[in-house]
């Protein structure tokens, strides 16, 4: 089998917090760990990204089962679909190692894709990926649905297995706590050692990621393992403040090794939707935000003044192309990109030989964040404790 990928733990934060830095190998190409992921589809031709933001790329589709249809159909349909993520996948730098999501989504009685939509969907994803994940369904997972989603996941890691020469990555979606054990012991039965999170447009629960940690924990594998982060966001941008906490960045200190991209909208409650449709300009002017790293905090980009004083000088993205940017594509840049050279800083401080202080310790002097403090601190000790939930 080659499912399993090498890892090699680097270093960790003394046992502060559960921030750590791994090195992983694959396809001749080293990358070392934490990593911020970057969306090439967001890469202009007419700005240049700083050097220290590149390393990993995250490529993501979603798929139906009418496209699925037509894609098998139809071949010039197939060959443009193609080409789009052949030219993706060669968007970033030459040692920078790339991983494509899939994601399935129907509106049929049953929420799987079939044997040959699955055959297609691991197709995408291999062909396109340096470890492939194992697709996602869009579907709501418990209790009533669990065995067929076992099912599923034995089906694509079988197909996906015929001719492997990549590690896999499990999916791990949002579930009610007592069925993540089951999930991993199936992953870590088949070898099985990377895993994503698909926080599917919410913020990166703690409690949720705890009772994986703590499982992995228990079965001594660990510091054996690649955990990945997907569609994470910072939480609610509804607030009339200026500024609002990075609670997605921070995930790094709940066990994340990859922090990835967000390719949903927020997911919020039917009220919210209702006050959106009385003020949708003041909605969008919410929604700009700027991550500024000095203190990690998403700041509004209408607030000019405020930005302007705070605005880092480590990027070529003028602040003009934000400010007069409807469609946000700039700010999406920036922000992909800041939050990308603040990863750089972490990995760098967590290996140091030298190291002065830990990265809690260097956590602490960012200012909008003080709330989240408690829930990095009580990492180390809340993965020790032997009861999985």
């Amino acid at each position: 089998m080659t499912s399993h990928l090498a890892i090699e733990t680097l270093s960790d934060d003394n046992k502060k917090s559960l921030f750590r830095s791994q090195r992983i190998k694959l396809n001749g190409k080293e990358q070392i760990t934490p990593l911020k992921a970057l969306d090439p589809s967001k890469f202009r031709q007419d700005i240049s990204l700083n050097k220290k933001a590149f390393g990993f790329n995250e490529i993501y589709r979603g798929l139906d089962p009418d496209k699925i249809t037509l894609l098998q159909k139809d071949s010039d349909e197939h060959d443009r679909f193609s080409r789009n993520l052949t030219n993706l996948s060669r968007r970033g730098q030459t040692n920078d190692l790339n991983i494509c999501f899939v994601k399935y989504s129907s509106k049929k009685p049953n929420p799987f894709p079939t044997k040959k939509e699955i055959e297609l969907l691991t197709d995408v994803a291999h062909s396109f990926s340096d470890l492939t994940p194992i697709p996602m369904v869009e579907s709501k997972i418990d209790s009533s649905n669990f065995s067929k989603y076992l099912n599923y996941l034995q089906t694509s890691y079988e197909i996906i297995e015929e001719l492997n020469t990549k590690p896999i990555v499990g999916a791990l979606p949002n579930l009610p706590r007592e069925l993540y054990p089951k999930l991993l012991e199936f992953y870590l039965k088949n070898d099985i050692n990377a895993f994503y999170f698909d926080f599917n447009g919410h913020t990166p629960d703690h409690l949720k990621l705890r009772p994986v940690m703590r499982y992995l924990n228990t079965k001594k594998v660990l510091g054996k393992t690649l955990i990945y982060g997907i569609n994470a966001k910072p939480g609610r941008a509804l607030k009339n403040t200026n500024v609002i906490p990075s609670k997605d960045f921070i995930a790094y200190g709940f066990g994340l090794d990859i922090l990835g991209e967000s390719h949903v909208g927020v997911k919020l409650p039917k009220e919210f939707f209702e006050k959106m449709k009385k003020a949708v300009d003041k909605q969008q002017e919410n929604k700009k935000r700027i991550f500024i790293k000095s203190d990690y905090g998403y700041y509004k980009t209408s607030e000019r003044k405020d930005v302007s004083s705070i605005y880092p000088s480590d990027t070529k993205i003028k602040l003009d192309a934000i400010f007069n940017d409807s469609q946000q594509s700039w700010q999406k840049l920036f922000n992909m990109e800041q939050q990308a050279i603040e990863t750089d800083t972490i990995r760098k401080r967590l290996n140091a030989l030298d190291k002065k202080e830990t990265i809690l310790d260097y956590i602490k002097k960012k200012t909008q964040i003080k709330k989240e403090l408690k829930h990095l601190e009580s990492g180390p000790k809340s993965i020790s404790q032997q009861m999985l939930i």
